[in-house]
């Protein structure tokens, strides 16, 4: 089995080697691995800190956007590139460790699930370092995403989700935003489809990141929630295991 790490970045050379080397680093065996960096348009020195990666290491690829378009564009962009069995999301930044890996792929692995989020919130009501604002909003995302849905999630906007590559594809994601983590959640909980969550290690990043989420962009988390709540036809079915 084969897993496509996804990693969108943007204006992160400061962070993207110390997670590439991070993720190279692991052991995931028997399994394969690639490692796809999205980068969305860039203005730092973003590209020119992967490129070695990619001229010397054959399990890594770059694509890349002329323009910023936004997060959910980028793991699209990515997965376009994705050849994986299983394809998880990686933020370029260092708030997550990539030593979560094995826990995060075996219950997809072992046939026990289809999707996993990693919960920042399992083991700890308040993540390590994580902003009173950060903390409301994730909190407010979560309770919406399962009042909407009927779910019980702990986590709408983790970092960490591993998706089986045909669930994921079937989902059609139109998101170019940092909507996208709530229209994934949406159709998953809409169809009924079960979310593992684990627990995994994090450690939010002091200052504001680059192009981070804002305002604006938590109304669109909120009103993608609702629409897809509300729309009066549903897309088809994501196939699972054993349908």
């Amino acid at each position: 089995m084969k897993v496509s790490v996804i990693i969108p970045v943007f204006n992160e050379e400061a962070s993207i080697t110390g997670v590439l080397d991070q993720v190279l680093a692991l052991d995931l065996s028997p399994h394969a691995i690639e490692v796809i960096v999205s980068n969305d348009g860039s203005s730092d020195g973003t590209a020119g800190k992967v490129g070695p990666y990619v001229e010397c290491e054959d399990r890594v690829r770059m694509v890349s956007s002329d323009v910023n378009v936004g997060k959910g564009s980028a793991v699209r962009r990515g997965l376009e590139s994705a050849t994986g069995d299983l394809v998880l999301i990686q933020d370029a930044d260092t708030e997550y460790s990539p030593a979560d890996y094995p826990k995060l792929i075996t219950p997809i692995v072992d046939g026990t699930a289809d999707v996993v989020y990693g919960s920042r919130f399992l083991d700890r009501r308040w993540p390590r370092g994580m902003r009173p604002q950060n903390w409301l909003a994730n909190r407010v995302f979560t309770a919406a995403a399962n009042l909407l849905f009927g779910g019980s999630i702990t986590d709408e906007g983790t970092g960490y989700k591993v998706f089986r590559r045909k669930v994921l594809d079937s989902l059609h994601v139109e998101a170019t935003g940092f909507e996208f983590c709530a229209e994934v959640t949406g159709k998953l909980l809409r169809h009924r489809v079960a979310i593992a969550e684990v627990p995994v290690a994090y450690r939010a990043r002091s200052g504001r990141r680059s192009g981070g989420p804002g305002f604006i962009d938590g109304i669109r988390v909120l009103w993608t929630l609702v629409r897809i709540r509300f729309a009066r036809v549903p897309d088809a079915r994501p196939p699972v295991s054993g349908a």
